[in-house]
């Protein structure tokens, strides 16, 4: 019984979160993927500008001192580090220009849909001349 009780609380509280975030308006939904994109983007090249420099350095010690000195040991650690760091910010920065491009689409859809509602909802009236010509 208990199992039951667990099972059903679990599931209504994913729907509940389900529906709780599709209250987002997409003012927020924009503003919160820009930011994760622009954090995202600044550990991405913030990785990768250090496993450049690390692997560089490593790399130079490695080839000026013999491998089982403690020089040379500490060059190849270096670069294996250096080497993981740029290949790990890779993914971030993909993943952050997919964040970047889900917020460009929304700002441009909501665009869209303000300028539509811009045009259907307007009561103005213009003055016009209407020329007629019989023949």
């Amino acid at each position: 019984m208990k199992s039951v009780i667990l099972i059903f609380f679990l599931i209504n509280l994913g729907i509940y979160q389900n529906l709780s975030a599709q209250e987002i308006s997409k003012e927020e939904q924009i503003e919160h993927l820009s930011s994760k994109s622009l954090s995202q983007k600044k550990s991405g090249l913030t990785l990768l500008a250090f496993g450049g420099v690390s692997a560089g350095v490593g790399y130079l010690l490695l080839t000026q001192s013999d491998l089982l000195s403690g020089e040379g040991a500490f060059g190849a650690a270096l670069f294996l580090i250096g080497s993981t760091l740029t290949i790990v910010s890779i993914p971030i920065l993909i993943s952050s220009a997919v964040k970047s491009k889900k917020a460009a689409n929304l700002k441009l859809d909501l665009q869209s849909f303000k300028s539509i509602q811009l045009l259907q909802k307007s009561n103005v009236h213009f003055p016009s001349v209407t020329f007629t010509m019989n023949f």
